[in-house]
């Protein structure tokens, strides 16, 4: 089929993941960054109004639009970055041993850059009959704030 030499849809080429954490006293700062190269994606071409079938079989056939491709997964996403940030504070041990717990925040994105993970086509009829191909990048979270409470009894 002449597919050699074509990107998967999860073809990751390049990533790099960085982490450091510090404990001091009861507390815990983490700091966590990625890189990685984008993933490919197959850019489309255009539109083609298709009016017969196109094996020439089917009775019941209705006409429709298709959306035509350049060359599979022969584009990328652009690069992604994120940096994550994180502090926990662990509460001192009890000599009653009733509980222990721990209470976390955390932002992922911390830089709110724009990364994406897919790209969609779709096509939209207009209501004045015309037909209109759209592009989409789907967005990753930009700043996600977190906060965590872990308690053990």
């Amino acid at each position: 089929l002449g597919l050699s030499g074509l990107s998967s849809a999860l073809n990751l080429r390049h990533q790099l993941q960085l982490s450091q954490t510090l404990n001091f006293r009861q507390f815990e700062f983490s700091l966590g960054a990625t890189l990685r190269s984008g993933i490919p994606f197959t850019r489309a071409s255009g539109i083609t109004f298709v009016n017969e079938p196109e094996d020439g079989g089917e009775v019941d056939f209705e006409p429709f639009y298709r959306i035509d491709y350049e060359t599979l997964n022969a584009n990328r996403l652009k690069s992604y970055f994120r940096l994550d940030a994180s502090i926990w504070y662990k509460f001192p041990k009890k000599t009653d041993g009733k509980f222990i717990g721990e209470v976390g925040f955390s932002v992922l994105n911390l830089l709110d850059n724009d990364n994406f993970y897919n790209r969609t086509n779709t096509i939209d009829e207009l209501e004045d009959d015309r037909v209109v191909l759209f592009s989409s990048e789907k967005r990753l979270l930009g700043i996600t704030p977190n906060l965590s409470v872990r308690v053990r009894f």
